[in-house]
């Protein structure tokens, strides 16, 4: 029996050896809104595959994305992006416009740079006979919306926010209001859904958006 000790001192030490596992990073829904001089307010919206198990996006028969046939399901996740993401200006609603919809590689890092967002956004999207994994793609919807003429542009811009769901993840939600001087803040906010202001210029922004309850607020200068 003695012999035995270090032996069962050995297995646990090599067991208390081992990496605890890491909670796994939030799936993140990211949306960038950008105010411009014109009255015109345009939104990138960028979509992970997880999110998209409901579209019934179609395949060919190898299991890829099928490019050639993707028009009106995509039609159909842009409109539910823009009815979820429901922007308005002083509680009356925006109709958005989708103006192009491109595919990305997964990424997090660099998609904290909003002119590599602008930039990624603006490529074409791929050719049909390109092979696309449904479950790892990303989605880049970008949204025009033109404000009708009674409305103030320089009023209360709103978001609905954290109603994106994707089975059995962890989700949260980040949103980047940029403004028409290029100066932008990270938000990013998970729980229950709600509306936030984005342009709470008039009040203190740290304890505007931590009185809601949003878990990060980040500012930033100018882009480069």
């Amino acid at each position: 029996k003695a012999r035995l000790l270090p032996v069962l001192v050995l297995s646990w030490m090599a067991v208390a050896a081992r990496p605890i596992a890491a909670h796994p990073l939030p799936l993140e829904v990211q949306v960038y809104v950008f105010q411009a001089e014109n009255q015109r307010i345009s939104a990138i919206a960028r979509i992970p595959a997880a999110f998209l198990a409901e579209a019934r996006l179609p395949r060919r028969e190898d299991g890829y994305l099928d490019l050639a046939n993707i028009d009106g399901p995509m039609s159909g996740v842009a409109a539910y992006v823009a009815r979820t993401l429901d922007l308005m200006i002083d509680g009356r609603p925006l109709a958005a416009t989708l103006s192009r919809w491109t595919l990305t590689r997964p990424g997090n890092r660099e998609y904290e740079n909003v002119e590599f967002v602008s930039t990624e956004a603006a490529k074409p999207r791929p050719p049909p006979d390109v092979n696309v994994n449904t479950d790892t793609m990303v989605v880049l919807l970008s949204f025009d919306y033109a404000l009708p003429a009674d409305v103030n542009p320089a009023g209360h811009l709103s978001i609905r926010v954290n109603d994106f769901r994707a089975p059995n993840q962890n989700v949260q939600m980040g949103v980047r209001p940029v403004s028409k001087d290029n100066l932008w803040r990270a938000i990013v906010t998970k729980g229950a859904p709600r509306r936030i202001d984005l342009n709470p210029a008039r009040l203190d922004v740290a304890g505007f958006f931590a009185r809601r309850g949003l878990e990060h607020v980040r500012l930033s200068g100018p882009i480069a």
